[in-house]
């Protein structure tokens, strides 16, 4: 009872010479398991505080700690990993993710330093966490210009296999086999802007109105629409990968098309067209 109004007498003393004065209400004792509860309510009522199992945290910070350290030490990993989840849903440049690094995740930890000697374990989290974050967009943005990278070569290979001809037009539409860009690459005067393949197409025969097409276009052009081949049941045309025989994309004809047919290749429709026509 004597040390308990000593330490009141000292909280006195303290508020005179401060100007600052104890909030009883919000102060918390508590007490070791060998303290006897007749001793623990007098010392409470002497105090006129409240008496708790354990103290959790006084500004953000622990005030007891046990035998595991990086247990108390936990809730600053937790916060740096609250901070940088946030983050991760934003597509930030190096310097905008050095800028939040510095400026906020590190600043976490250096409050929590600047009280306690934090063991290095706990460091060596945080530190595996930001590494985490600078790194896993790098990583995003690879796989960003790979997909857009494969989605170019996709484009650049794709041209319309021939069908019955009312889809695809003549002079803006990639279906010519072998020519650069797979387009009529001769200025042609006769045909209509508008006018489709299914024109240059004899319906009742399945065949290619060949005397009209060598009228129409200049000898190689000609040969080369003639040479494509019409199927026996005309159906609506789809797009096809051009250097793979039975249309289909494929990796291996894909590096190969990239290196030898490099400067022929030239942008193709939107990614989503190609698709379309193939279902």
């Amino acid at each position: 009872m004597e040390e308990a109004n000593r330490i009141k007498d000292i909280l006195k003393t303290y508020e005179n010479a401060s100007g600052q004065v104890v909030n009883f209400e919000k102060s918390e004792v508590s007490f070791s398991r060998n303290m006897g509860e007749e001793i623990r309510d007098t010392v409470r009522n002497c105090l006129g505080i409240s008496i708790v199992s354990n103290h959790s945290k006084y500004l953000g910070l622990p005030i007891m700690f046990g035998r595991s350290k990086k247990e108390v030490f936990a809730m600053v990993v937790e916060r740096v990993w609250k901070k940088i989840k946030g983050w991760k849903e934003k597509f930030l440049s190096s310097a905008g993710k050095e800028v939040l690094i510095k400026a906020v995740a590190q600043a976490i930890h250096t409050y929590v330093m600047s009280c306690y000697k934090i063991p290095e374990s706990v460091f060596h989290e945080i530190e595996s966490l930001i590494a985490r974050f600078w790194w896993a967009q790098s990583k995003e943005k690879e796989r960003c210009t790979e997909y857009y990278g494969a989605r170019d070569v996709v484009q650049r290979g794709a041209c319309w296999r021939i069908g019955n001809g009312e889809k695809v037009n003549i002079l803006k539409d990639r279906w010519i086999p072998n020519n650069t860009g797979f387009k009529i690459l001769a200025v042609v005067n006769n045909v209509a802007e508008n006018a489709c393949v299914s024109d240059l197409i004899d319906k009742n025969l399945g065949s290619w109105k060949k005397e009209a097409i060598q009228n129409i276009f200049p000898a190689e052009e000609a040969k080369k629409i003639v040479s494509i081949s019409l199927s026996m049941t005309p159906n609506e045309e789809n797009m096809m990968w051009h250097f793979e025989k039975s249309g289909d994309f494929s990796v291996k004809t894909a590096y190969h098309a990239t290196r030898t047919h490099k400067d022929s290749l030239q942008p193709g429709p939107p990614l989503q067209q190609i698709i379309n026509s193939r279902t």
